[in-house]
This record gives structure tokens, C-alpha cells and sequence, in this order.
């Protein structure tokens, strides 16, 4: 088993977390919903737990709540090297490469679709490749297959901590290049498997 695999049950993950401090799964409320036709359905989690709240997708409901989870997990989870000012401003500049690449991965999905294309279709593409969940995942087979685009460091593997380095890697991308989107975007959509 690769590190990374150790935390791909989150529902366990968070279950863990939360009776470590006394508390239960009871106190994160669960919906879920379909979408979309019989033969091709899409299934959403909604996750609250506190102020959090998360709507995650996925091709089956198990998938969906795995990956509504995976955001509770990351939430929850405290960082690896505690309050730092290294970790905050990683932080920062994930939640700017996070809207970085909602923006590289919501132009990628517009510029693919043809008149055919339903805005189902458009939204599902897009939540596929931008979950914390698929960076996880994309992250290690990137990890795995050497094939780490410079400046990404090496995944560690955490469900916490990897979506955050890939997200922080895609705004120092964006600032190495003077904030050029064209160029910000190809990098980017390689490293996704994208390009």
C-alpha cells in the first residue's frame, strides 16, 4: 500500500478524528441527491458539521460521500507542521491557486465542449478535476511515475496536506510566469493530465 492510500477512506478518517475529541459521525449531517438520467446519473453528498459545509460529486453515491469526506478531512485535519508562518503562507497562496485553477480548469472544460455538450456534462467535468479528492490521487500517480512537473515537491501522501501543495504550486506557477493565464494554464493542464 502507497502512504497515500492510508487516508483515501475519509469517512474513517474523519470518523477517527472526531471520536479522538469526543464527538461522533452523528454531528456531520449527510444529504444526498441524484442528477441527470437513469443511465447516467450523478450523485451528490452534502456534508454540514459546524460552519462547515461542503457538495461534493461523484459518479456513484459511495464515490460522491468519499469525496465530500475527503473535504471534511482536509478541513479537520490539522496541517503537518502546525501554525507556522511557512504553513499560513502556503495557506494563502493555495486559496489563491485554488481560484487560479478553477478559472484553468473552467476555461479547458468551455473550450471542449461543442454544441453538444450539456451544461450537466460542462459541470460535471469540471468538479471531477478540481476536487481535493482527484488531486490526491493525481498527485501521487504523478509521484509515482516520476513525473512531477518542476517545482511541485515530492507527495506526502496526507489527504490534508497534498491538495494544499498542489494548489500553492499552482499559484507560485502563475507568479513565476508574471501571472500569464495562457502559460499558467498549460502547465497546469499537464500536470492534470489535461494537455
Amino acid at each position: 500500500m502507497h502512504p497515500w492510500q492510508a487516508h483515501l477512506n475519509n469517512v474513517n478518517a474523519v470518523k477517527e478524528f472526531l471520536e479522538q475529541r469526543g464527538c461522533s459521525l452523528t454531528m456531520v449531517a449527510e444529504t444526498f441527491t441524484a442528477t441527470g438520467k437513469d443511465h447516467n446519473k450523478l450523485h451528490w453528498c452534502r456534508l454540514v458539521y459546524s460552519s462547515f459545509e461542503t457538495n461534493t460529486m461523484g459518479n456513484t453515491k459511495k464515490e460522491a460521500k468519499q469525496n465530500a469526506y475527503a473535504d471534511l478531512w482536509a478541513h479537520l485535519s490539522p496541517p503537518l507542521q502546525g501554525t507556522t508562518t511557512a504553513t499560513q503562507d502556503r495557506q494563502k497562496r493555495a486559496w489563491r491557486g485554488d481560484k487560479i485553477l478553477a478559472m484553468i480548469v473552467s476555461e479547458h472544460v468551455a473550450a471542449q465542449a461543442d454544441e453538444q455538450t450539456t451544461m450537466f456534462t460542462m459541470n460535471h467535468t469540471f468538479v471531477n478535476r478540481t476536487t481535493n479528492a482527484f488531486l490526491l490521487n493525481r498527485y501521487a500517480h504523478l509521484g509515482a511515475t516520476n513525473s512531477l512537473p518542476a517545482g511541485l515537491p515530492p507527495p506526502s501522501g496526507l489527504a490534508q496536506n497534498d491538495p494544499t501543495n498542489f494548489e500553492a504550486w499552482v499559484a507560485d506557477i502563475h507568479d513565476a510566469n508574471g501571472g500569464h493565464f495562457a502559460t499558467t494554464s498549460t502547465l497546469v493542464l499537464q500536470a492534470l493530465g489535461l494537455a
